[in-house]
């Protein structure tokens, strides 16, 4: 079915607030109250500053009244905190507040009621710094409010709701999934995950998947047109929707962009942020890569809208939800016939071949501090694992699938939050055959034990697969005989997508 694009309009500017920067904030009035009322500001400049003007609505805890928390680093992109100056602070009666900075805050005198201080985002460098930080420059660019306004004091996990004004030049376009257009507000529950496209470097598209909306918006020279994204957006979303559960919420958006500066090709970077799905690319050297690298990254990265921005679980649970992503990700491509079901067994192959024996769980909490290889790698290898258990003790019935349904579906978006180690980890557990990998590879368990009833080469064994030696290098195959039941495990994985898509094409 092709793809019916609908051009969005032009957004008529925000009216232009004129004069001085001043403390005394002039705030809409919102049926329902949230916990920040923010004012953003950019005059028309080469190198255009953000001023930020805030309250807070509700009241906050007795030991976080006097501290205006802000984001140190993101996703490994560290000295946030360097781009804030001209701080100023007031208590409920309008007094100014003296106080001492630090490098993740600001700490009063007093109670913090209201809050202003200018953001320059026009240093930001680098295609990892583009894809997981806000950027502005030259009248284009995007905002990450997660560290543009104040944030959490202190690791909870815990949401704020809040109403964001955006008073920018004439003629800039804001998109985004939180858009209130007939008021230009954006309204959140979720500041610190909610992101705007502004500029006019923007070209944007609505789909309709199913009763939500799916906002393109790409900016950039690519070897892929606007509807080829458009097409494998609504794709991957039917299938995953298919399989998980459709997700919560109306509007979302896809975003593709190429880096500011030249970077050298297959170089990308992505971050999914509650409903809005950001990804800086530079491509590959011929279009029918690029084509293929596109549908790796919106798969991916899609998977995330499930998976960990679908459900009400905090903590550094990032083991499961990449590896996941990354596994569930290889195995839509083979059914989809993007790749061949040998070109998922050599990626697995490089998996199980990789080095490192930290526990997932450790190996999360150090993701940016040299483990982020580790953790994907061995991410991958455990998802991979558990689905080829899961198919030998069900016989071909059950998969890995399963597991992220029941997540999703258990754990939906909700006000109360549970702890994501404890509740993947309470999951697997469920199922008895799973166990062994879980104390092995989540928590390091290498007793004979445990060792001994998760082997890899058993599992590759039972499932029909084996590893070999061939030509001095290891590789990852179908065995030439296989049993009944060996079949339908392979099946389960894809190995026989191809000739489904011949016999649908008849």
């Amino acid at each position: 079915m092709p793809v019916v694009v609908v051009m969005s309009k032009k957004f008529q500017s925000i009216r232009r607030i004129l004069g001085v920067l001043g403390l005394t904030l002039q705030f809409f009035t919102f049926a329902a109250a949230q916990d920040m009322t923010i004012s953003l500001s950019a005059r028309e400049s080469p190198n255009t500053p953000l001023l930020v003007r805030g309250q807070f609505d509700t009241e906050r805890a007795a030991n976080e009244r006097h501290v205006l928390p802000f984001a140190e680093s993101v996703a490994g992109v560290s000295g946030l905190r360097k781009r804030i100056t001209d701080i100023k602070l007031l208590d409920a009666n309008g007094m100014e507040l003296t106080f001492v900075e630090s490098s993740c805050c600001a700490i009063a005198t007093g109670a913090i009621k209201q809050f202003s201080y200018t953001l320059s985002l026009d240093s930001t460098d680098g295609i990892r710094a583009e894809a997981h930080t806000s950027w502005l420059r030259n009248g284009n660019g995007v905002l990450m409010f997660g560290d543009i306004v104040p944030q959490e004091f202190g690791a909870t996990g815990k949401r704020f709701s809040a109403a964001l004004t955006l008073d920018l030049p004439r003629d800039w376009l804001v998109r985004s999934s939180d858009l209130v257009a007939e008021t230009k507000v954006l309204r959140t529950d979720d500041i610190g995950n909610a992101v705007a496209f502004v500029g006019g470097i923007w070209r944007v598209a609505d789909i309709d998947i199913d009763g939500q909306i799916f906002k393109i918006v790409l900016s950039g020279e690519h070897d892929f047109s606007d509807s080829d994204v458009a097409d494998k957006v609504r794709a991957i979303i039917g299938d995953y929707s298919a399989k998980f559960g459709k997700l919560n919420g109306s509007r979302f958006v896809v975003s593709l962009f190429s880096p500011r500066k030249f970077t050298q090709f297959n170089s990308w970077e992505a971050d999914t942020r509650g409903k809005t799905v950001v990804i800086a690319t530079s491509g590959m050297p011929f279009k029918s890569q690029t084509i293929r690298q596109l549908d790796a990254q919106l798969r991916h990265e899609l998977f995330h809208l499930w998976i960990p921005n679908g459900v009400a679980l905090s903590g550094k649970y990032d083991w499961f939800y990449e590896g996941f992503a990354l596994y569930s990700s290889l195995k839509l491509a083979v059914r989809s016939n993007t790749i061949r079901f040998d070109d998922m067994l050599d990626t697995m192959k490089v998996a199980i071949s990789a080095g490192g024996v930290t526990p997932l769980i450790e190996a999360s909490k150090q993701r940016f501090n040299g483990f982020e290889r580790e953790m994907y790698s061995r991410g991958l290898r455990f998802a991979f694992l558990c689905d080829l258990t899961m198919n030998i003790e069900s016989k071909g019935k059950r998969d890995s699938d399963l597991i992220v349904r029941k997540l999703f579906q258990t754990y939906r978006l909700r006000s109360d939050r549970t702890d994501g180690n404890e509740a993947v980890v309470r999951l697997l557990n469920e199922y008895a055959e799973l166990r062994p990998l879980v104390q092995h590879y989540v928590f390091g368990d290498r007793s004979p034990a445990v060792m001994q009833s998760n082997e890899i080469e058993t599992i590759l064994e039972n499932a029909g697969l084996e590893l070999s030696i061939a030509s001095g290098t290891q590789k990852l195959s179908v065995k030439p005989k296989l049993s009944s039941r060996q079949k339908a495990i392979l099946d389960n994985l894809g190995y026989n997508s191809w000739r489904k898509l011949v016999k649908d094409s008849k």
